[in-house]
């Protein structure tokens, strides 16, 4: 079966996302980062596409929508049904990996959709590399917490700083609050994306 011809924009902005993986990462560890980070771009054009007019919209999804934005999201969390929105303009393999995204344009990939997903990729990216130059900190401070009953693990920080950033992302990229389920699906591929140093993110907008 012929795949749906995509080409590149020359007038897109770019976004370029270097991370260390680490010397000599695994193929499997490379392929799981560009899995997530397109994940995320799948999960942002399926919150675009189902997105409500701001004028018609309370600050948070209506009930009537709820069941049909998780099962959207679901969707293209775990089987992508859509071409992704994203187009990689240029990567180089060597450690620290750097890929510049930019959106994909096409029939079936409007590059509105794509947009938005640069923009929600280059948040969460961002909030990443924030708190991992802050993760020292972090743990100096938990360790004054002498009533603490359990250190939190590298995992357990991983997991709930995911959380934290899927929720804090979605709201201001989309304008409102998104339901919890959403949200940690939202989270699981940027939970895999932190278990990875950020070392740059920029975007050719800045």
């Amino acid at each position: 079966m012929a795949a749906a011809h995509v080409d590149v924009t020359t007038d897109a902005p770019t976004l370029l996302i270097v991370s260390d993986l680490g010397d000599s990462p695994s193929l499997t560890g490379v392929s799981r980062y560009i899995d997530s980070l397109d994940t995320l771009g799948h999960i942002a054009r399926a919150i675009a596409s189902t997105r409500r007019p701001r004028s018609t919209r309370s600050g948070f999804v209506e009930k009537s929508d709820r069941l049909n934005l998780l099962g959207v999201v679901q969707s293209a969390a775990s089987e992508k049904p859509e071409p992704s929105p994203l187009a990689v303009a240029r990567m180089r393999m060597a450690s620290p990996l750097e890929v510049v995204l930019t959106a994909a344009a096409g029939q079936f990939a409007p590059v509105a959709y794509g947009l938005m997903a640069m923009t929600l990729i280059e948040r969460t990216m961002k909030l990443i590399m924030e708190w991992q130059s802050h993760r020292l900190d972090i743990r100096q401070r938990q360790s004054e917490l002498h009533d603490q009953a359990r250190m939190e693990t590298s995992a357990d920080q991983v997991r709930r700083v995911s959380g934290e950033i899927a929720r804090t992302v979605t709201e201001e990229v989309y304008e409102y609050r998104l339901p919890d389920k959403v949200a940690d699906i939202v989270a699981r591929p940027i939970s895999r994306l932190a278990q990875h140093r950020v070392v740059h993110v920029e975007s050719s907008r800045d």
